[in-house]
């Protein structure tokens, strides 16, 4: 299957790409084009770049604004790139060329900002700039610590290798979204674990050989005797002990058992689960919605967020020129009263002119060792 190929993006000087912007740009969008055998969601584009820093560089823009200003009239779109971003110029020509799949009704939604980053970081990884440019997203993402889950996970899937017989991962994306805009838009939250099922299930029949469903069910057994999340040399070990005492009967020998141990690993996006009890640990789980005053800036309201004790995965939206924050509190019991009267506070100051507290009375979480990822019945973590 043929590679995409941005050696020309690559190789040529930040100067020559300036000369040359809006041709190399249409040569990108070309090349993707016939690689993923999909339809442009628009037609003309200009790519333009602006000798001044008329773009200011600002810490609340979001994924798709960084260094650009577009405006779009019917199929037209118009792009430029100003000199203070000159440096990342290459990465956002790319993220550009890949944003023109996007259906417009997705541009905001960070699921898909996710992905794109982590391809953009994979095919420009020999660039000097990209580590600078990975950190510059990481700002931008909302709850990366949480988020990284997401981005652990998408590194293995793109990692995965493909044949003739079907998609690879990257072309299986771009017409999952677009077979699937309601998921995003109802459900975000399960959108990558249904992106990865069906892929599984699409690929299965040559992924899934005798020897890797073999070791699957190994590692189940092993798991659930020893009741450990182990490295790979502990399960070298207990699978040679399992089979010697006759727990286990397999045709594996040990090389090939450590041979697919290692490559579910690297492809596959499992990992043993363990439930947790928050109450067991003392832990209160509050569910909390906060509407700020509209008099008050957005900066300052990013300033009581991200100084919030305990409080996890901060969602933003616009209500009467003001912001509603919902996000969850993950806190010991002994500070709930504190909490309380703290955000009672910001209430009466009319910093904050309405805000509601839920607590979960039966919640049950699920931790994914490899990634540290959590869930809940009622409200996913990342």
């Amino acid at each position: 299957m043929k590679n995409l190929n941005f050696d020309r993006l690559i190789n040529s000087s930040i100067e020559d790409i300036i000369k040359n912007l809006d041709s190399i740009f249409k040569d990108l969008i070309q090349e993707i084009e016939i690689y993923l055998n999909i339809k442009l969601e628009a037609v003309n584009f200009k790519m333009t770049y602006n000798d001044q820093n008329a773009h200011s560089i600002n810490s609340k823009e979001t994924f798709y604004e960084i260094g650009v200003e577009r405006t779009k009239t019917n199929n037209f779109v118009n792009i430029t790139i100003f000199k203070n971003y000159k440096k990342y110029l290459k990465e956002i020509l790319l993220r550009e060329a890949y944003k023109c799949f996007i259906p417009d009704s997705l541009e905001e939604e960070e699921t898909i900002h996710i992905f794109i980053t982590q391809r953009l970081i994979s095919d420009l990884q020999k660039l000097p700039s990209i580590k600078h440019w990975e950190s510059l997203i990481k700002k931008k993402t909302i709850n990366y610590e949480f988020r990284i889950a997401e981005f652990d996970r998408l590194e293995k899937f793109l990692k995965r290798e493909s044949t003739e017989l079907y998609d690879s991962p990257f072309q299986f994306f771009f017409k999952f979204v677009r077979k699937n805009l309601q998921l995003i838009g109802e459900n975000r939250d399960k959108f990558y674990d249904k992106l990865f099922e069906e892929y599984l299930i699409k690929t299965s029949k040559t992924l899934f050989n005798d020897d890797i469903v073999e070791t699957l069910r190994i590692l189940i057994i092993l798991f659930y005797e020893t009741k450990q999340y182990k490295t790979f040399l502990d399960y070298q070990n207990f699978f040679k002990d399992y089979v010697r005492k006759g727990v286990i009967k397999t045709d594996l020998n040990l090389k090939n058992f450590t041979e697919n141990v290692q490559w579910i690993s690297k492809y596959l996006p499992i990992a043993p689960n363990y439930k947790i009890n928050w109450k067991l640990l003392n832990l209160n789980l509050l569910l909390c919605h906060i509407r700020f005053n509209p008099l008050i800036p957005l900066k300052n309201i990013n300033n009581v967020i991200n100084n919030l004790p305990f409080f996890l995965i901060p969602k933003y939206s616009r209500a009467n020129f003001g912001y509603d924050i919902l996000g969850y509190f993950l806190l010991p019991k002994c500070y709930y009263e504190d909490l309380v009267k703290f955000l009672r506070k910001l209430e009466n100051s009319k910093y904050v002119i309405q805000m509601e507290i839920y607590s979960y009375d039966k919640i049950q979480e699920i931790a994914n060792l490899n990634y540290f990822r959590s869930f809940s019945k009622k409200k996913r973590f990342d």
